[in-house]
């Protein structure tokens, strides 16, 4: 049985602070207060799905900081614990909750304006562009290109049965103007 404790005030001495929404980048560092009668403390993170809460990450450590080389974008979970030799009792700190964006950004005054539905799709998903034609992108959230087409200015329909369940990122260009909607492909 592991019981959890509230946060201190000290909550603010955590890093990521709950809520917090992380830019993609190479690591990303946990770190929390130290307190001098630890001899250890172990570390957990977990992320978000449609099934639940996984576990991504876990670690003992001597530090109070872990670092975590890379992340998908996505809801995360992270709590720590404060060992201390001879007290097996020690429970672990509440969760807090962080969120990695993703690598695609939208302009506040991007246009054409892009709508896309249903979302989440399965075979087709119906796009609806600005006044001009456009192109449109399909990429993963890795970046990969998967689809690409002329739209047409009104709605325009478009085929997906050929793409993997999954989000992806639809990108629309038109002149210098970009557009993006993150969609999700269900079956």
């Amino acid at each position: 049985f592991v019981s959890i404790l509230k946060d201190p005030p000290s909550l603010q001495e955590r890093s990521p602070q709950k809520g917090a929404r992380l830019a993609p980048t190479e690591a990303i560092r946990l770190t929390w207060p130290a307190t001098a009668s630890s001899t250890a403390y172990a570390v957990e993170v977990r992320r978000r799905d449609r099934t639940g809460w996984l576990s991504v990450a876990s670690a003992e450590v001597v530090e109070a900081t872990h670092t975590i080389e890379s992340l998908p974008p996505g809801r995360y979970l992270w709590r720590y614990l404060e060992r201390v030799q001879g007290d097996p009792g020690r429970a672990w700190h509440a969760w807090s909750e962080f969120t990695v964006e993703s690598a695609v950004s939208v302009s506040e005054d991007a246009s054409p304006v892009l709508g896309v539905h249903p979302n989440p799709a399965t075979d087709r998903i119906e796009v609806k562009g600005g006044v001009r034609p456009m192109r449109c992108e399909v990429h993963t959230l890795q970046g990969q290109l998967v689809f690409s087409t002329e739209l047409l200015s009104g709605m325009n329909s478009v085929d997906v049965a050929s793409l993997p369940s999954g989000p992806y990122v639809i990108t629309a260009t038109s002149g210098h103007k970009v557009s993006t909607a993150l969609i999700m492909i269900m079956r």
